[in-house]
């Protein structure tokens, strides 16, 4: 047989507990801390698997304690992260490192913390002395891993141990703004009563997550306590534009309520407007709400086109309705020298007769109300003829 399938096969035995084959390995002259083609450790396998009494047996007789497969995981790593708590046990007060790093930067702590069931390995970590606010690889810590999960035992036993609430993880997301990301509202609302910051100076601030995530729970509690609807961070859109683009009819609705700036401009270079964010991403209905609440609609963006402008390009005949009727200036010209109605007619000539005739009929209207406003004016009865 060859040496790789020996290997294979040694790996495979201590995969599925298998002692006795294990022992005849072993007392053959082969290696304890071999590694097969793929770089996985007998050692790693059994607790991988929860083979407890293979851990032991391997221990005994003389295993590294601390080998590293081919992702730089030890036997603890993987203790911790399925949850075998007695094999973490073992391996702990066999010597093995708590705080070893694998080639993602993980720690057994780490890898634990993202499932609530691993509670009982994540405090017996912590209680063993592992590092609580090591960063692994795009700055995950153990209490980013839960939060992003929801494991709010986890989140519990972490805060107590005095992790970093509010320390940034992947993306400029603190713990809270993961766990709002992730729809986790009741980790969310742990972290808030655990005092997270709720207007943290990152890229993706809690009410952007809620933002995006349409949470109008969470987000109304963050009001509730001092966040502001108006927040807008340097190169990103206000946060009313974000909801309208990515969340949905609560959040809009809420922000709205709450006074939120319907006319704020974006961040970016495009200077956007809410009302310039709604056409573009398709979502005409908040169109009446943004007008109701004080939205202009001759408010250009930094390119010098209009909401209006781009209603008609994108041949949206009920939005250009609404706007026209907003009072928005359809004889302003774009930076080619057109107006609302020649970029209509450019793009949507049969649109553009449909609208022409709402405009004549909407002329005839005003022009009758004001015949009939003048007359009632002026027609009083001659009692004298």
């Amino acid at each position: 047989m060859k040496k790789a399938d020996i290997y294979k096969s040694m790996i495979s035995a201590a995969s599925y507990g298998n002692c006795d084959e294990v022992i005849c390995f072993l007392d053959r002259g082969y290696d304890i801390n071999i590694k097969d083609t793929s770089g996985r450790t007998m050692l790693t396998e059994a607790a991988a698997s929860k083979r407890t009494e293979t851990v032991r047996t391997l221990l005994k007789e003389g295993a590294d304690v601390n080998i590293r497969d081919t992702f730089g995981m030890t036997a603890a790593h993987y203790a911790a992260a399925y949850g075998h708590f007695e094999i973490l046990e073992i391996l702990l007060a066999a010597g093995a490192d708590f705080n070893a790093q694998a080639d993602n930067g993980y720690t057994p702590l780490i890898s634990a913390s993202a499932k609530n069931e691993n509670l009982p390995a994540v405090k017996k970590l912590i209680s063993t002395g592992a590092d609580i606010n090591v960063k692994a690889d795009r700055n995950v810590s153990a209490l980013f891993a839960a939060a992003r999960r929801g494991a709010a035992g986890n989140v519990k036993a972490l805060i107590a141990a005095g992790a970093d609430i509010n320390e940034p993880g992947p993306d400029g997301m603190t713990p809270l703004s993961a766990a709002i990301w992730q729809g986790e509202t009741n980790t969310a609302e742990l972290l808030i009563k655990a005092g997270a910051d709720i207007s943290p100076k990152v890229s993706l601030t809690p009410m952007m997550a809620a933002a995006w995530n349409d949470d109008v729970v969470i987000m109304q509690k963050m009001i509730g306590l001092g966040a502001d609807p108006n927040e807008q961070v340097k190169g990103e859109h206000a946060l009313l534009i974000q909801a309208i683009e990515h969340g949905g009819k609560k959040t809009v609705m809420l922000l709205i309520n709450m006074k939120a700036d319907v006319n704020v401009r974006d961040n970016t270079k495009s200077e956007w407007t809410p009302l310039i964010q709604a056409l573009l991403s398709g979502r005409n209905e908040y169109i009446p709400w943004l007008l109701k609440a004080g939205a202009d609609p001759n408010i250009k963006d930094s390119t010098g086109l209009s909401p209006s402008m781009i209603a008609a390009d994108l041949g949206c005949i009920t939005a250009l309705k609404q706007l026209y009727r907003a009072g928005a200036d359809l004889l302003e010209t774009n930076c080619e020298g057109h107006t609302v109605l020649d970029i209509l007619e450019g793009a949507h000539p049969e649109k553009y007769k449909k609208f022409t005739g709402f405009l004549t009929k909407d002329a005839r209207k005003k022009t009758l109300k004001c015949e009939d406003s003048t007359c009632s004016r002026g027609c009083t009865p001659d009692f004298n003829i």
